[in-house]
């Protein structure tokens, strides 16, 4: 018995020896719970569940970090987080950005909210464990991502970690906790967009974009012509049947069926870029009834400027006396711009019915000195004149408004007040047929997502050229100095034709190697006389008007002019 005592006494004094050596070991640290590998997981790996809590006892332990040159979305989005967290948690949360100071290494093992692709490595790693249409909050070692393949996706993504931390988080005697498990850090798909394109292995993914109509694009970099060749094998072999094909100036144009979506692939060589857009509700242009005519000369009218500064408008009557309407114009008080140009169709229509049809209305961007006739002209003359179609490519909404001049109206109301009028999106590569006359579409708002910057939504013109009377007229729109270079870029050469219409009215609109590349013999101005002087000398104007190219220009403020195609330029 005795002897039990003591086996038992001596089994007692090992194990609180043992225990006095580990609190030796461990002397005053205080090892946090929950402690996280500060090791990068490969690419390959499934995000691992974030382990600690986000704010715990009511202290936050993550700070809120997004790019040091971020876009407007990805500034808001971090700063919609950092008040949802300061909110429950008392206010002690750090928000800054993924600046480094000059000698700094970084440190993987702090706890951050990486918003948007920072620099940080675990932002980037955590983009490439989404899809091509997804959205997440994705855990990376000791950070939080939480990003996006386009700013509206980055958005949502910021909306449900802003939403989770406003209804999850529970309040205790030693204040607020929250922790996220495994159920909400996952990947979503963009609002409509439940399609999984396959992986295109070779490719820098740039990102999906709404663009807007139901359309959404995928964008991606680097890419030869035999990648985009197999990439478009691997989508013939999951199921897209190819429709239509067009080679224009070296560029690719596929339509195709993919089950229940429409697609429309691009390849641009130039620019090493392809760009898939996906919808499930793009519309045709109407088909045009058969009709015996005899042929008149077609005829192309530059509208009178009114001393707008900034209006423009044409009018094309086509070779069965119907026509074409470029924008429109200002609609300048007391200028009668559109009964002038009810007036216009009706003194040029020489069809035996009478009947005055618009083949198409084009609509180059959404400012006002644009569309304003249209606008009228929808309301007033409806019922007296055919519009088959409107022709336009709006900019969602949320990247309108990171530009300095967002659009006005919307266009497409247009259609709903013109009887039988369809209104078409139009997309770049398209080339829609009239008679005796085609229309190239070759950029529009959506290419403006690949460019590196842009602040206007002028850059977001459509532009156009129409091929009609033997002659070919280029349309800029408002085009300026972001866009310009990448519709020379992506089309070069191609883009040579007889006519140009000044892009921004004069005013730092195009650039000259545009310019050069259209090589034009007319130029076209949509200005006043007073704003055509102020602007005449900007280096792009001045170069283009001594070009020895150009033989004559046609001001809109001298007044309304008309030309009966095709048309001899007088030097």
């Amino acid at each position: 018995m005795f002897s039990d005592f003591i086996e038992l006494m001596k089994k007692l004094w090992i194990i609180l020896c043992l225990a006095l050596l580990l609190l030796v070991g461990c002397g005053d640290e205080q090892v946090p719970p929950e402690v996280v590998e500060t090791t990068l997981p490969p690419e390959t790996e499934a995000p691992a569940p974030l382990a600690c809590n986000v704010i715990e006892n009511g202290v936050c332990r993550f700070s809120v970090i997004r790019p040091e040159e971020g876009d407007k979305i990805a500034v808001e989005c971090a700063k919609a987080i950092y008040q949802a967290l300061a909110k429950q948690s008392g206010g002690n949360v750090i928000l800054s950005t993924d600046w480094i100071k000059p000698g700094t290494a970084y440190d993987p093992n702090t706890l951050e909210i990486l918003v948007g692709l920072t620099g940080h490595p675990e932002a980037k790693q955590a983009l490439e464990q989404v899809g091509y249409n997804q959205y997440g909050l994705i855990p990376v070692g000791n950070k939080l991502c939480v990003v996006g393949v386009s700013p509206e996706s980055l958005q949502s993504a910021a909306d449900r970690l802003v939403s989770i931390i406003n209804n999850r988080t529970e309040q205790g005697d030693a204040g607020a906790n929250l922790t996220l498990d495994e159920m909400y850090l996952t990947a979503s798909n963009m609002r409509g967009c439940d399609f999984t394109l396959p992986a295109f292995e070779g490719a820098e993914f740039a990102g999906t974009y709404d663009c807007h109509d139901g359309v959404y694009k995928a964008f991606f970099r680097d890419v030869d012509a035999g990648e985009f060749t197999a990439y478009w094998d691997l989508l013939a072999a999951d199921g897209a049947a190819e429709s239509a094909r067009r080679v224009l100036g070296g560029n690719t144009f596929v339509d195709a069926k993919w089950g229940k979506w429409d697609l429309s692939v691009s390849f641009y060589p130039t620019l090493g870029e392809v760009g898939i857009a996906i919808s499930q509700k793009l519309k045709a242009p109407p088909a045009i009834a058969e009709e015996e005519y005899t042929p008149v000369q077609p005829l192309l009218t530059q509208l009178d400027n009114y001393e707008c500064g900034g209006s423009m408008g044409y009018l094309i009557r086509l070779e069965d006396s119907t026509f074409i309407v470029v924008d429109g114009g200002m609609n300048m008080p007391g200028a009668r711009e559109v009964p002038i140009l009810y007036e216009l169709m009706k003194e040029q229509n020489t069809r035996a019915d009478g009947k005055l049809i618009i083949r198409a209305w084009f609509i180059t961007h959404a400012h006002n000195d644009h569309y304003n006739v249209l606008r009228e002209f929808a309301s007033v003359y409806a019922g007296r004149v055919k519009v088959e179609s409107l022709l336009f490519n709006p900019m969602a909404p949320m990247y309108q408004a990171m530009t300095e001049t967002p659009g006005g109206w919307d266009v497409r109301e247009a259609a709903s007040k013109l009887p039988g009028c369809t209104y078409v999106k139009i997309m770049a590569g398209q080339v829609l047929e009239y008679p005796g006359c085609t229309l190239e579409v070759l950029y529009t708002s959506d290419d403006v997502y690949m460019l590196e910057s842009y602040t206007s939504y002028n850059d977001c013109s459509a532009v156009v050229r129409i091929r009609v009377g033997g002659q070919s007229l280029m349309v800029l729109g408002d085009l300026q100095t972001v866009g310009a270079p990448r519709v020379a870029k992506a089309w070069g050469e191609y883009l040579k034709s007889d006519m140009v219409q000044m892009a921004h009215h004069g005013y730092y609109g195009g650039s000259v190697e545009l310019y050069d590349y259209i090589r034009p013999r007319l130029i076209l101005w949509p200005a006043s006389v007073s704003f055509f002087d102020q602007h005449r000398a900007t280096p792009i104007n001045k170069t283009l008007l001594a070009r020895d190219y150009v033989e004559e220009m046609i001001l809109a403020g001298n007044g309304q002019k008309t030309l009966a195609l095709p048309y001899t330029p007088k030097k």
